[in-house]
Parts: structure tokens; sequence; C-alpha cells
């Protein structure tokens, strides 16, 4: 399967969406409440953030399916196509929120 790498890249863009993937592809997370105690960055707002714009986002992309109901997430048909992009950026990129203090 080939990548839309338009897609793909605004996908990848978004700190939130790229997380999610990674999260997703590693199968660390199951439910929106698991991911949104996995991303851990302190947004009261984030479940709402998942379900309208990221999950909604990733879905139409075809990189995750997401069951509004009962809140289920896994890996889309399109996720494998991905795998090496997200590969590049979990050996390259540190996502994770730093403690500047």
């Amino acid at each position: 399967m080939t990548v839309d790498l338009d897609t793909l890249f605004d996908i990848l863009a978004d700190r939130t969406r790229r997380r999610t993937l990674l999260l997703v592809e590693a199968d660390e997370v199951g439910t929106v409440e698991e991911l949104v105690d996995r991303l851990e960055d302190g947004r009261n707002d984030m479940a709402v953030s998942l379900t309208h714009v990221h999950l909604p986002k990733l879905e139409e992309a075809g990189y995750v399916r997401w069951d509004p109901e009962d809140g289920r997430i896994t890996r889309g048909p399109r996720l494998s196509a991905a795998v090496p992009y997200l590969d590049l950026l979990r050996r390259h990129v540190d996502d994770r929120r730093r403690d500047r203090s």
C-alpha cells in the first residue's frame, strides 16, 4: 500500500496526532481514556480535542479505526504504510514534554 505523503505529513505535523499514531502502532492504547492517560500533557480538554479533532482526522486518513460509542481505538488499514515514517520519528524525535525548570 502506498502512502499519500501530503496527508501523512499533515497528520504528523501535529504533536498530538503524531504521538497518538506512535502509541496505536505500538499497541500501547486501546481506548480514548487510555490515550488521554498516556499523552499526559496536562490539558483538561484533551479528550474533547481527541474525539472532535484528532481521532476523526486519523480515522478519515485510514490510520486508525475509532468507535465513538465505546471509545475503542485500533490500527487502521493504512497504518502499515506509515510505519517507516513512524520508526524514523521514534528514533529521532523526542516529543515528550520536558520539565523546563
